[in-house]
């Protein structure tokens, strides 16, 4: 039986949804008011942007919960963009923090900037640190190459396309993104976006959405985004998680909240 990495079990579902949250720039249809959601960043475009999460994986078998927290802050830099539109970003993982609490084994931890904190079980979150990552997205959000060998461990698919007509407030559209990974197989992610709020250059998403494995549903999650217009990148999202798998014949219940913030 392999052992089960609870740390890795509760990054996956942090790293699913922190590459599902690339949202993008609106241009406005003078006529109707709606809003067509594009990439449209420019190269040498600059951003930062910090995803901070608390986490319990909640094992009720054993009465036992564990907690985590992390923090990850990433550079990006637009390198280029070709006469189609596609975006390619390099993007440097600059502060990596985790943190998880077992009642049995103890605490791991990891502090990219304390090297007396890089437990050995996270060891490959050392390999991250001023990593390059080499992004390529189309205009309408798809994932078209990514080079993260980190990412992959977690995730087969992503698929962050945008709709391909404008939207106003209240009209929604549905997307489906695939995880594949060694310890818990397949995962689906389908959620609803609904667009709620544009004011003072702000678009505000609502998302709904649920997980699937094998046709049956295992969890949820339910948040906000907010978007600049004019720049295109996510201001803000807060997003909460939660999921009840069965993994080597146990029962683990994952609950998460998760917070995304962008910086020029």
């Amino acid at each position: 039986m392999k052992k089960i990495n609870f740390a890795l079990l509760a990054l996956l579902v942090l790293s699913f949804f922190a590459c599902n949250k690339n949202i993008n720039k609106a241009k406005t249809n003078d006529k109707t008011g709606k809003i067509l959601l594009r990439q449209q960043l420019k190269k040498g475009d600059s951003y930062t942007q910090t995803v901070e999460s608390t986490q319990k994986i909640l094992i009720p078998s054993m009465s036992m919960e564990m907690p985590m927290e992390s923090k990850f802050i990433t550079n990006a830099f637009v390198s280029q963009v070709s006469p189609e539109g596609n975006i390619t970003t390099e993007t440097t993982y600059k502060k990596i923090y985790f943190k998880q609490s077992n009642p049995m084994t103890g605490d791991l931890i990891f502090d990219s900037e304390d090297s007396t904190k890089q437990d050995e079980p996270l060891s490959n979150l050392k390999d991250l640190k001023t990593k390059k990552v080499t992004i390529v997205t189309a205009p309408n959000g798809k994932v078209l190459s990514n080079d993260d060998n980190f990412s992959k461990q977690s995730f087969s698919k992503v698929n962050n396309e945008f709709p391909d007509t404008p939207v106003a407030i209240n009209d929604t559209w549905e997307r489906t993104s695939e995880i594949e990974n060694y310890q818990i197989g397949k995962m689906e992610s389908i959620n609803t976006y609904k667009m709620i709020d544009r004011s003072n250059g702000i678009v505000s998403l609502e998302i709904n959405g649920k997980f699937m494995m094998t046709g049956k549903e295992i969890g949820s999650q339910v948040g906000t985004i907010k978007i600049d217009e004019k720049t295109g990148l996510t201001l803000e999202s807060s997003i909460t998680q939660k999921l009840t798998m069965n993994t080597q014949g146990m029962d683990i219940n994952i609950e998460s909240n998760i917070k995304i913030t962008t910086n020029k």
